[in-house]
């Protein structure tokens, strides 16, 4: 994968700057700027700028209190739109485009060919005999993956001469098992963002190690300056299934945030 300047933000890969460093075509199809002003940027029927040069990833980390990490403090920051009380400081920062991810009838994706294809990709990496070649899995995941995203409607349709002919130019590294691991599981967390399936995401990331994330240690976040791994149990856990409850967080070393389940890397 290429980087640039963008993806060095403090450490962390952003979402749009992948498919921007990749010149990936779902960028103009997910992702827009809204327009300029307060208003403009919360306000969810007014249709934004879609063209993939003027996409940027909001960095991690930041807020807008007014204090060391407010978003303006950071790195290569774009300036905000508006003005008096329609001025808003994340004006220029992407969203999700409103078209696109805001209609309640949208698919809810829970394991894709696309998907399928990328766990096939990574097997076949790992010499277990699946049938095909890595690569060949790995090409028909990425051209499967900007054509499922079709059923979000005609916006977010993608030819299928586009997907075919980027997956060509964006064949699989399989110098490596490593580099063919790295480029399938980044593969398979933009995939899985794209469709919103987020928990799916971060439970590949946790299983593959990929994309390579560094944490933000925010003041008071609740991980301990860690991405989490898992999900605490519920409250009522301990209380109505005490014997188990304790015998799992023994298990684990405890019930936080930051420890890891069995499967993950």
């Amino acid at each position: 994968m290429q980087t640039d300047t963008k993806t060095t933000t403090h450490g962390i890969l952003l979402f749009i700057d992948y498919l921007d460093v990749n010149s990936d075509p779902r960028l103009g199809v997910i992702a827009e700027v809204p327009p300029a002003g307060l208003d403009g940027n919360r306000t969810v029927g007014l249709a934004g700028n879609s063209d993939p040069d003027a996409q940027l990833g909001l960095p991690n980390g930041f807020d807008m209190n007014g204090g060391a990490t407010d978003i303006t403090t950071s790195p290569g920051y774009p300036g905000g739109t508006g003005v008096g009380a329609d001025a808003t400081p994340i004006g220029k920062y992407s969203r999700p485009k409103t078209s696109v991810y805001t209609d309640l009838n949208a698919p809810v994706f829970v394991l894709t060919y696309a998907q399928t294809e990328l766990l096939l990709a990574e097997a076949a990496a790992r010499s277990f005999n699946v049938g095909g070649t890595s690569a060949g899995h790995y090409s028909n995941a990425v051209s499967g993956a900007m054509l499922s995203l079709a059923p979000f409607g005609a916006g977010a349709v993608i030819s299928s001469a586009t997907a075919t002919a980027y997956a060509a130019g964006h064949p699989l590294d399989v110098s490596t098992l490593d580099a063919s691991l790295k480029m399938i599981n980044e593969q398979y967390w933009a995939t899985a963002g794209s469709q919103l399936n987020f928990t799916d995401a971060w439970n590949n990331w946790k299983r593959s190690g990929y994309p390579v994330l560094t944490p933000i240690a925010y003041a008071g976040n609740f991980s301990e300056g860690a991405i989490p791994r898992r999900q605490p149990y519920p409250t009522t856990e301990g209380t109505l299934n005490g014997a188990n409850y304790r015998s799992a967080v023994d298990a684990l070393g405890g019930d936080k945030w930051n420890l890891k389940v069995w499967w993950d890397k």
